[in-house]
């Protein structure tokens, strides 16, 4: 049985553990500003980009490699998973690795070959978990999230799909659109789907410099690696959105147990005092008997 001694012990841990979680909870939220800022910068850049890609489509000789289905099909798909890297982040990467489930199911069905690229620590476990028969490979997590850092990716996954490896190159993450909108994404990467159009202005004229060719190349790879770096930048964001709300629960559900656990002290405290008042008022009566 709890003791009062004990209890108070309880509730001093629960009051260091809420300090703990408050702080972690403005952490997060310093975090994700950031997060975010660097989200929508990123989003108006690719945007701008796919305007440009294009508009120079129709400038082109012959099509881009990145933009053809793979010439030779090998039955092999690729899917990079954006997860995070730490815990504590409520069911972020469940939900999103739990949205791929349909999809691989189908294709598994299908009979093609899938490989699971996690870019991230949380993935591995999830399909050990639910043993889904896909291979999984890893890729070294970035230290820093940087346009450089996510071009190695980027450029690899570019070149392996040219060279016939992968039939699809397909991303999954988790879209920050807000901190308590945070939606599954799973896109297409390569072949890279874009449709001509954005026709220059009534009297501008472009001048491509050596050719239209480069030009579309040098734009089409640029789009690639502003996409995965998006990625990053997208999860990133998330994890910083639900580790905010889940700090903010754990914050919420220590106060709730404080209250509970002083009220059964304190009667438990009342409980004492009123039995020792009763002892010394029975000694009292007896004597004067």
């Amino acid at each position: 049985m709890a003791t009062i001694k004990s209890l108070t012990r309880k509730i001093r841990a629960l009051k260091n553990t809420r300090k703990i979680t408050k702080a972690m909870k403005m952490i997060a939220f310093t975090r994700f500003r950031r997060a975010h800022k660097a989200l929508g910068d990123s989003r108006a850049y690719g945007e701008e980009m796919g305007r440009l890609v294009s508009r120079l489509l129709p400038a082109a000789e012959t099509p881009h490699p990145l933009t053809l289905p793979a010439p030779r099909p090998s039955g092999k798909i690729l899917i990079a998973a954006f997860t995070s890297e730490r815990g504590l982040c409520g069911a972020l990467n469940t939900n999103m690795l739990l949205s791929l489930v349909p999809f691989l199911s189908e294709r598994l069905a299908k009979g093609v070959a899938v490989t699971f690229l996690n870019c991230g620590r949380k993935g591995n476990e999830f399909f050990k978990r639910k043993k889904i028969a896909v291979q999984i490979e890893n890729e070294p997590p970035l230290k820093k999230i940087t346009p450089a850092g996510a071009r190695g990716l980027a450029d690899r996954l570019a070149r392996e799909y040219a060279e016939g490896k992968w039939d699809e190159v397909w991303v999954v993450w988790t879209e920050c659109h807000s901190i308590v909108r945070l939606t599954p994404t799973l896109e297409r990467l390569l072949p890279v789907s874009l449709k001509a159009g954005g026709e220059p202005a009534a009297g501008a004229s472009m001048l491509l410099e050596p050719d239209a060719d480069t030009v579309l190349d040098g734009a089409i790879r640029d789009a690639v690696r502003t996409r995965v770096f998006g990625c990053y930048l997208g999860e990133n964001a998330s994890e910083h959105a639900a580790r905010m709300t889940a700090m903010e629960n754990a914050t919420n559900n220590a106060t709730v147990l404080i209250d509970h656990t002083t009220l059964v002290r304190n009667r438990m405290r009342q409980a004492a005092i009123t039995r020792e008042l009763i002892e010394i008022i029975s000694g009292v009566e007896s004597m004067k008997d």
